[in-house]
């Protein structure tokens, strides 16, 4: 696209737009340069063409630097360095694995960020630009915003990455994958700066060929010290952050500010040592010596910003050690506690399996007593049944023997007809000799077996017993 069909496209975005001042600067150089165009002849100088073109240039670069903040130039500008980066990366990662799509992708990826940075870099503000407060702000916000990309994309991926391990193998694994993770995300961006320095170094005639082994393995130290350097700004890998991030909010800032302007500022001139001595550019040339210049000033603003943010928004180090020792303190007593409340109860349960294991005891002995008292009533009541049982067997034999004498036969007899014998009423008005006499008759009625003889002074029964008669008077 030449400069007039740009400042014509310029032109459209400012009627869209409605910027009266830019369609006034850009028409009053349209019209200049259509003119000179128009009037053009022989005698028309490329020098008089080339000088209108790049006053139409800084006329369109001033425009467009009006039109944007100093923040989103830089941080437009970090994007196309990080592009051109990752896109040198494949485009050699593509030529050494030999996938021309991947090399080709990668080339112009390399072009087009390279094009985006040569037209903003009319519009960037480099240290030797800086003549006062309004200029140095600007180069403060750009250098922010052009780093932002990178360092966004370094502490994005280390947090995920430390996340990540931490959950696996607990704090050690979150500082380690962190590290890990933030220099892999590294790499790729400065294999792909170290590629290009090299091919500088060729348009310079200081090498013939380019080195993908020697741009690839100086990226890994590269990648380590911004991952390093990064933690130790807004991590808590220094054994001093204790003491950085102790007092009042400008305290913590200032030391915040301070610590990452001294870690910050030695590393990127590490790294910028290394990319040009892998590429073999002159280290001590003048060219040089400013690029470390405005390297180190440029480091010690991030650096200063990102230390001295990361220590504002944290909290006091010392009201976080008093709560973390309250918390010690809190865990303690309740450890305390349970461990009481647990030997109080220990204590309870053997108390317990005592008063058990005593109950236990009373009611065998009570039991046994029952047990014994119930056979000693038992043995007793045996006892007296045999001594019942011994007394009939006893009487039970001596009735037998009298049973067998002649004597108590006669006697069981006599008391067998006694028995029998039914005495009839007497009255008082009878004669006693008639009585007796009645009481006789009755007797011998009632007792047919027996023979009676009633004499005048008594009777006699006279029994056949079968052996003979026999007489009782």
């Amino acid at each position: 696209m030449n400069a007039l069909a740009r400042l014509e496209k310029g032109i459209q975005k400012a009627i869209e737009i409605g910027d009266e001042d830019a369609l006034r600067i850009l028409g009053t150089e349209a019209r200049r340069l259509q003119g000179l165009a128009a009037t053009t002849t022989e005698d028309t100088t490329d020098d008089e063409l080339a000088k209108a073109r790049e006053e139409l240039a800084a006329a369109l670069a001033q425009q467009e630097y009006e039109d944007t903040t100093a923040l989103g130039r830089g941080l437009s500008r970090g994007v196309d360095v990080a592009g051109r980066g990752f896109g040198s990366a494949l485009e050699g990662l593509g030529g050494v694995l030999g996938l021309e799509g991947v090399e080709e992708f990668g080339a112009e990826m390399i072009a087009e960020n390279e094009a985006q940075l040569a037209e903003q870099e009319a519009m960037a503000t480099r240290l030797k630009d800086v003549e006062g407060v309004g200029t140095g702000l600007d180069y403060f916000l750009e250098t922010l915003g052009e780093t932002a990309p990178q360092t966004g994309l370094s502490l994005g991926a280390g947090a995920a990455a430390g996340a990540a391990a931490g959950t696996a193998f607990g704090p050690a694994g979150t500082i380690i994958g962190g590290l890990a993770g933030a220099a892999l995300s590294q790499i790729p961006f400065f294999y792909g700066n170290n590629r290009e320095a090299q091919k500088e170094a060729i348009q310079q005639g200081l090498r013939v060929e380019m080195s993908e082994s020697a741009a690839f393995l100086n990226s890994l130290p590269q990648a380590a010290l911004d991952a390093f350097a990064e933690r130790l700004m807004v991590g808590r890998l220094l054994p001093t952050q204790k003491a950085i991030r102790a007092g009042g909010l400008f305290t913590r800032v200032a030391k915040g500010a301070g610590t990452g302007a001294a870690v910050e500022v030695p590393t990127e001139l590490g790294q910028t040592l290394i990319e040009r001595a892998q590429a073999g550019l002159e280290l001590d040339s003048e060219e040089a010596i400013d690029g470390y210049i405005e390297t180190a000033v440029a480091a010690g603003l991030i650096g200063g910003t990102l230390g001295g943010g990361a220590a504002g928004i944290s909290r006091d180090s010392r009201a976080v050690e008093a709560e973390q020792r309250a918390i010690v303190e809190q865990e303690e007593q309740e450890a305390a506690d349970a461990a009481e409340t647990a030997e109080i109860e220990a204590l309870l349960a053997e108390d317990d399996a005592a008063d058990a294991a005593e109950t236990a005891e009373i009611e065998a002995l009570l039991a046994e007593d029952e047990i014994a008292a119930a056979d000693a009533a038992d043995a007793a009541e045996t006892a007296e049944i045999e001594a019942l049982l011994a007394e009939e067997a006893a009487a039970a034999d001596a009735a037998e023997t009298v049973d067998r004498s002649p004597v108590a036969a006669t006697i069981e007899e006599e008391k067998e007809d006694s028995e029998a014998v039914t005495v009839p009423p007497v009255t008082l008005k009878q004669d006693p000799a008639k009585q007796r006499y009645s009481i006789l008759q009755q007797v011998i009625e009632d007792t047919p077996t027996n023979n009676y003889t009633v004499s005048g002074n008594g009777c006699c029964r006279h029994r056949n017993n079968g052996s003979g008669k026999k007489h009782h008077c």
